[in-house]
């Protein structure tokens, strides 16, 4: 188009020419009579100018029209432009040929100055229809192909004014196809008028190595990217600049990606652009070319974004040089044809009857569906009082075809074979004829009839239909289905019943029997597996906007941690945000160049916080979290603890409450534009957390986000050595008012803290009645949670409260009579890691007990007379001091392992808080320290010479149950051990009774000796499927149960799979007695494993009879009793 440009003037400038040498006809009258045969040849020449320039108009015209169609229906415009440019070229050059013709008019008459205003009427028309043409143009679905010294300058998109804003990073993003491998392929200046080298950006090529170069004023800093281009082939290059780095990532378009950090030691913070702030493409104006000397490149550009927006680079400030259209790097998604529709999980389709109905002697539905969900609605029809009548269901994993009659009477049928939300694709019928109703189910990928059951239903007559309802029910709808989820997954090739032929016909999904619809998508439906997990679409092309998810919860709840869960390919774009106000901090986390950005601040945005030489955007599943604590904000990535500190903010200065944003923001909302992106990211979520809460987004504003299903994280190519991410650190609760205790059993004291109270507020609170409030969070069930009393030596009055055996037990007594009160609902109050708020009541003989959360209430009372309570001993809370004698309790020799929060005692109107911060006595000296914000029931083993010694003198008896529950990321590692004293330790096959349980290589073994005389022998129990090794090591909780009955023994693993077991040898029989190890041994005690120590969780459920508590152990190494939560 340049050259065309170009070409245009130099036939105008011929024209003016000529008209002028025309006006001097009468001085050269002599010639023109001597040649009248030359002008009889020029006249001949300039008309068939004429003729050839209409024959171009109308080649134009035919252009516009071509293009304009192709803005809409076409996605094959590249050879129709190239054409078009051949033909624009060749009439040009026929122009350009005539020019010797038309010169030798020179003493043309009259009547051909009239031709050439017409010809230079239709040159001007034709001028404004090649603008028109190049306008449309750079809508079509092109990119930019840059011949060598060629350039594009743009400006900066989110700049409008003067003022400079000052950025924290500078992003950039394209994808490039090389013709050569040296030159300039993207510049940044700050100051375009600036004379000095200063605020410049750039990436240039140089012998097929992707350079970085910036200067901020000090000198340059370049760095070199590994990767090595070729020609030909496509590369997806982003960099991220800041003062102090930079960041260079080249992905091939294998997908295979190399990331290199360039840094400087610049005291800048920021880099301040404006509107007046340049880039440039390809090359560097000529004023700059000292500043950058590799000269111009040649190639291929696509998918140009910076700072997060997406550039049409036809649409530039300015351009030089010779600029060809080229195809996309990757071709315009094709427009749907309503076949198919994805259901994001929160929303439906509804149409209008059209020629289907249900109320005649004849009706169908086709359709082939794929969902991972378990009862959901997949279709129904509503009736004339808005209940379905007529429908398919997801029912517990398994298709239901349910019907109603005008009778009243309900029809079902259910498939039995099978479960279809596996995520696979079927196609389901469900017909009525006659007197008989037909349900089947067909696998696509198999093609064979998965099953087919009919079912004689008489004559009946079925209501009419007025609405069909695709995913769920309508919000009009005053009846709910059968069901009540939402069905998310995909659907497509829908046929219908035609009322009047009696024949299936196909129903588009965006037919225009279409009333209402909402979460769903006729685009990017996914084509391959699909797996469980939550999709954000990112930028959506056909909508032209951005996914997002806003959650208000938070509003009004602080926010104390996020945990996220993740994978994505796209190299930038945002992953949360919450707005700030001054008071309450901006909360910023991004992906640039595939490497974590965070920001958190109040006012003034000093350090945000990048990790380096990560490559988060590789498709592979990583996780990342931030959490308050009284340390700073812990950041972690993949269970690495990177950061822990302020980032430049006040200490304890908190997250706060806000509106959350994730994957990106609403276009129209305001973004401080110091923040680095903020495009919406496409990106899979495994999960999200905010404050350990798992969260819903079908119950958030969403836009763009699909509960349909993902496609499967890349796996490595060699096996991982864990299956799931290891545990991440215990991180602690920031508020200071929560106390945690639980010193180790082992340890011969309790944790506690202890409060003098006054004797006027004993007598106060504690003479005749009250009422004691408190929050608790237990992970041990069995402890003293408080007491006070008389005597510290021979109490006969005294209040209590402790767990035993996970229930609450709560008691008092004055000297005469006892009220003593258990919960008893069945809720093991120390087995969830939950919290929970217990309200305690006296009234003189009467006594209450109250636990809201699971609405148990309990009551006692004693006849004895009425005796005043005085009470001289401290308030102890969480445990006790050895030299304190407490009959009455009955776990005295245990204290309290969990949290506490929030101690209240009342009377009348008042209430006298305990602070926690400020005990009389114990505390931390006791072992008492803030609470793990994310942690659950279980003893956690770290793996390094971790091990518990349960019992010294421990007896298995010939028949047994031993069960354990575990929850682990590794494959290997020793659970139970136990071995006979009386002979050594025992190896396998050698002397020495023992008992080892173990996992090794993903599978459970159990070693079993009873006879010295005799062989070990093992029973192994592995997982069915093909991924056997993977199963135990999930991070999720296992049960593994070995019995012995006689001969027999069994291996069951969650309670419901026994594939493992065998007969033990007659004389491999007797009783064990001697040590018993979980989790692994302590240092001089070996242990015939493959693995010394095991990293995880486990919980004792059974050693041999019920009672059973980590509470009787010996001793212990590097274990908390905790379990980390993911």
């Amino acid at each position: 188009w340049s050259e065309i440009k170009q070409l245009f003037p130099v036939l105008k400038k011929s024209v003016l020419e000529l008209t002028q040498e025309a006006s001097a006809a009468t001085v050269v009258q002599a010639a023109l009579d001597s040649a009248n045969i030359m002008v009889k040849d020029a006249v001949r020449s300039a008309t068939q100018v004429l003729k050839e320039t209409q024959a171009l108009l109308r080649t134009v015209d035919e252009l516009t029209l071509k293009y304009e169609y192709l803005m809409t229906a076409s996605s094959n415009v590249t050879k129709l432009v190239v054409e078009g440019q051949a033909k624009v070229l060749a009439a040009e050059n026929k122009i350009q040929s005539q020019s010797s013709s038309i010169l030798k008019a020179v003493n043309i008459q009259d009547s051909f100055t009239t031709i050439n205003n017409e010809i230079h009427q239709m040159q001007s028309s034709m001028t404004n229809k090649f603008n028109t043409l190049q306008n449309i143009a750079s809508e079509l679905p092109f990119t930019i192909n840059f011949q060598t010294g060629a350039s594009a300058t743009y400006s900066f998109l989110e700049m409008t004014s003067s003022s400079y804003v000052n950025k924290l990073f500078i992003t950039v993003q394209f994808d490039v196809k090389a013709h050569t491998l040296n030159g300039v392929l993207w510049y940044l200046v700050t100051h375009p008028a600036a004379t000095q080298k200063s605020g410049v950006f750039g990436l240039y090529l140089q012998q097929g190595y992707v350079y970085t170069t910036f200067n901020m004023g000090s000198g340059d800093v370049t760095g070199r990217n590994n990767a090595l281009l070729k020609t030909g082939e496509w590369y997806r290059i982003s960099a991220t600049f800041s003062p102090r780095y930079a960041y260079l990532v080249v992905r091939s378009q294998t997908g295979f990606s190399t990331l290199s950090r360039i840094s400087t030691f610049s005291s800048t913070f920021f880099i301040p652009v404006n509107g007046d702030s340049r880039w440039y493409l390809n090359n560097v104006p000529q004023s700059m070319s000292s500043w950058i000397s590799v000269g111009s490149f040649s190639g291929i550009y696509d998918n140009v974004h910076v700072n997060g927006y997406k550039y049409n680079v036809w649409k530039s400030v300015s351009t030089s040089g010779v600029t060809l259209y080229a195809p996309l790097r990757m071709a315009a998604p094709k427009l749907t044809n309503g076949s198919a529709l994805t259901f994001f999980g929160s929303g439906y389709l509804k149409q209008r009857m059209g020629t289907f109905q249900t109320n005649g002697i004849y009706s169908e539905i086709e359709l082939e569906f794929r969902t991972l969900k378990d009862n959901v609605v997949i279709v129904g029809v509503t009736g004339q009082t808005g209940s379905f009548v007529y429908g398919l269901y997801m029912f517990g994993g398994r298709v239901m075809f349910q019907f109603a009659t005008s009778q009243g009477n309900n029809n079902a049928i259910v498939t039995t074979r099978a479960t279809y939300n596996n995520g696979q694709w079927y196609r389901v019928k469900a017909s009525r004829t006659g007197v008989n109703a037909t349900l089947s189910v067909q696998s696509i990928s198999s093609g064979s009839a998965s099953e087919s059951k009919t079912e004689y239903i008489g004559l009946t007559d079925l209501p009419e239909g007025i609405s069909i309802i695709f995913g769920a029910s309508s919000g009009q709808s005053p009846v709910p289905p059968p069901v009540s989820g939402v069905f998310a997954g995909d659907m497509k090739n829908l046929k219908l019943s035609n009322s009047i032929t009696s024949s299936l016909q196909m129903r588009s999904f965006n037919a225009s029997e279409n009333i209402e619809m909402e979460g769903v998508s006729y685009y990017g439906m996914i084509s391959g597996k699909i797996v469980n997990g939550i999709r954000f679409y990112g930028y959506m092309w056909w909508s032209q906007s951005g996914s997002y998810a806003s959650i208000t919860t938070y509003q009004t709840v602080p926010i104390n941690s996020i945990f996220m869960s993740f994978k994505t390919t796209d190299m930038n774009g945002l992953l949360l945000y919450k707005p700030g106000n001054g008071i309450m901090a901006h909360v910023y986390m991004s992906i640039l160049s595939g490497n974590l950005v965070v920001l958190v601040h109040l006012s003034d945005i000093r350090t945000p916080f990048m990790t380096t030489n990560l490559t988060l955007s590789d498709g592979r599943w990583h996780n990342a979290s931030i959490a308050y604590t009284k340390n700073g904000y812990q950041i972690h990535v993949d269970n690495k603890m990177l950061y822990e500190g302020w980032l430049g903010n006040n200490v304890n200065t908190m997250f706060g409450t806000g509106m959350l944003y994730v994957g990106g923001v609403p276009s129209q909302m305001p973004l401080a534009r110091e923040m680095p992106i903020r495009r919406s990211l496409q990106i899979d979520f495994d999960s999200f957390l905010v404050n350990l809460i798992e969260q819903d987004f079908t119950k958030a504003f969403t836009s763009g986000v699909s509960y349909a299903g993902i496609t499967p994280g890349h796996d490595s190519a060699v096996a991982p050595s864990s299956c799931a991410a290891s545990f991440p650190y215990l991180m602690y609760q920031p508020d200071p008012l929560q106390v945690r205790f639980g010193r180790a059993p082992w340890s011969g004291f309790q944790s506690y803290i202890g409060y003098r109270l006054p004797a006027a507020v004993v007598r106060k609170y504690f003479n005749s009645s009250f009422v004691i409030t408190m929050s608790f969070r237990a992970m041990v069930g069995n402890g003293v949670i408080f007491y006070i009393a008389n005597s510290e030596i021979n109490p006969t009055q005294y209040i209590s409260l402790e767990l035993v055996k996970g229930q609450l037990k709560y008691e008092f007594s004055n000297g005469k009579g006892k009220v003593s009160i258990s919960s008893a609902n069945g809720t093991n109050y120390a087995d969830n890691g939950k919290w929970y708020k217990v309200y305690l009541l006296r009234i003189y003989q009467f006594g209450a007990m109250l636990i809201p959360e699971t609405m148990e209430y309990r009551n006692s009372r004693h006849s004895e007379p009425t005796v005043p309570l005085s009470l001289s001993t401290p308030l102890y809370i969480g445990g006790l001091p050895n030299y304190v004698n407490a009959p009455s309790l009955t776990q005295r020799k245990y204290g309290y392992n969990g949290c506490l929060r929030k101690f209240e005692i009342s009377s009348g109107f008042d209430t006298h808080a305990l602070d926690f911060t400020s005990p009389d006595l114990g505390g931390t000296s006791t072992g008492t320290s803030a609470c793990y914000s994310n942690t659950e029931h279980g003893v956690f083993f770290n793996g390094k010479d971790s091990w518990i010694h349960y019992a010294n003198n421990f007896e298995l008896q010939t028949d047994f149950t031993l069960q354990v529950k575990f929850r682990t990321y590794k494959r290997d590692g020793p659970l139970l051990y136990l071995f006979s004293t009386s002979s050594g330790s025992s190896t396998l096959n050698q002397f020495g009774t023992m008992v080892l349980l173990e996992l090794d290589d993903g599978s459970i073994n159990f070693h079993y000796k009873a006879n010295n005389l005799e062989r070990a022998q093992t029973f192994t129990w592995t997982h069915p499927s093909s991924d056997e090794r993977h199963y135990l090591c999930d991070q999720k909780w296992h049960r593994v149960k070995i019995e012995k009955s006689g001969p027999t023994l069994n291996i069951i693993v969650d309670d419901v799979m026994t594939y493992g077991g065998g007969n033990v040898n007659p004389m491999n029989r007797g009783v064990i007695n001697g040590m018993m190890f979980v989790g692994g041994t302590k240092s001089g005690i070996s242990i015939p494993s493959t693995t010394k120590n095991f990293e995880g969780c486990v919980e004792l459920e059974m050693l041999g009879t019920p009672d059973t508590t980590f509470q009787r152990s010996v001793d212990g190494n590097n274990v908390v009793f905790a379990c980390p939560t993911i």
